[in-house]
């Protein structure tokens, strides 16, 4: 898993996506060097304040869509987008930078709609659930679970 995870993680050159400085390999162990960010897991920052406002929430919801608009583009799906997974930075008051993190379960589409059932409940689609064939579309459904907690 961790191979995959390492292979994704140095393609991805996008600003809201955590990035991969580093790899040392030991006999018993991967050490990962990763972009430190500061700020909080969007899911603690949705329980803190219950509720964001209508502008704050369409901000938030456009940098999600452009990251997997981004993810797309290098043929790579996250398979498990979820407040926990996603750090709110706080850089600029009603403004956050988000990033995007736990490439875990990402993997390379390869041209032909994945079966493999993975993900978080709750943000998972329908069709992973199914055991039906799915696609770039799951990462898309996760976000509007996303915006519907809201």
């Amino acid at each position: 898993m961790i191979i995959n995870e390492i292979k994704i993680l140095r393609k991805l050159e996008h600003g809201q996506i955590v990035k991969l400085y580093e790899v040392y390999e030991m006999p018993s162990q991967i050490c990962l060097v990763m972009e430190y960010i500061e700020g909080e897991k969007l899911f603690h920052y949705i329980t803190k304040n219950k509720m964001l406002s209508e502008k704050t929430t369409a901000y938030i919801m456009k940098q999600l869509l452009l990251i997997l608009n981004y993810l797309e583009s290098q043929e790579i799906i996250h398979r498990d987008i979820k407040p926990e997974n996603i750090i709110y930075e706080f850089d600029v008051p009603d403004k956050p930078i988000l990033k995007l993190i736990d490439f875990g379960l990402a993997t390379f589409h390869k041209k032909r709609d994945m079966i493999r059932k993975c993900g978080t409940a709750g943000y998972v689609a329908p069709e992973v659930l199914n055991n039906q064939p799915y696609n770039f579309k799951v990462d898309l459904y996760s976000v509007g679970i996303i915006m519907y907690i809201w």
